[in-house]
C-alpha cells in the first residue's frame, strides 16, 4: 500500500518547481503540486502518513497484525 503513495511523493517533489518561480493565490495550484489536484495530493500523502504511523505504533506496542 505505500509503494504507490511513495511514487506520487517522489513525483511531486520532482515535479514541483522552483517556488520563488510560483505565483500564490486563493485557488488551488496544481504547479505546486506536480500537476495534479492538490486535494488529491494532500489526501494521498495523509494517507501514507496515517498508515505509516498506524503500522508504526503497532511495532512499538509490540501487537502483530
Amino acid at each position: 500500500m505505500l509503494y504507490p503513495i511513495l511514487s506520487v511523493l517522489v513525483y511531486t517533489i520532482i515535479k514541483t518547481p522552483d517556488l520563488d518561480s510560483v505565483e500564490f493565490s486563493l485557488g488551488a495550484n496544481f504547479a505546486t503540486a506536480g500537476g495534479f489536484g492538490s486535494n488529491q495530493v494532500s489526501t494521498i500523502l495523509g494517507l501514507g502518513v496515517f498508515f505509516d504511523g498506524f503500522l508504526y505504533s503497532f511495532e512499538l506496542s509490540g501487537y502483530r497484525i
